[in-house]
């Protein structure tokens, strides 16, 4: 799979150190390296969704949509505030009905800060795509 060879050579360049379960992350969803180095991975079903809460580690942040519908997105933990701002707006690039979608809320759990939500405006993140890997 061409994905997975993109996104573990960018594991090796980004954590050489890295762990048997960072490998199994990268055979789930879509992968994106943001501007202050976090990473997010976005499920793109149900069953992906699912599978990214049981490849969770402490601190990681889960993010969707307040209106229930969309993906699932695992924020690694350790991530900028701007990060969590970004993998938001990639959860609602991702889910149904982003066309002409009034802001938005996505709800982040985890994390020491608790549950919250981060306010999206319509057009969320510039490009997303520049931020995938694979």
């Amino acid at each position: 799979d061409p994905g997975f060879s993109a996104r573990f050579r960018e594991l090796l360049e980004n954590d050489p150190s890295f762990s048997p379960l960072d490998v199994e992350r990268l055979k789930v969803g879509r992968h994106f390296r943001l501007p202050a180095g976090g990473k997010v991975i976005i499920g793109r079903n149900h069953m992906e969704n699912e599978r990214l809460r049981g490849l969770a580690r402490d601190g990681d942040l889960f993010l969707k949509s307040r209106k229930g519908t969309g993906p699932l997105a695992l924020l690694e933990g350790g991530a900028a505030p701007g990060d969590e701002e970004i993998a938001a707006a990639l959860v609602l690039r991702y889910g149904r009905g982003r066309k002409g979608m009034a802001p938005a809320g996505v709800g982040v759990e985890g994390g020491k800060d608790g549950p919250r939500v981060v306010a999206v405006p319509p057009g969320g993140a510039r490009d997303p795509e520049r931020y995938r890997v694979g």
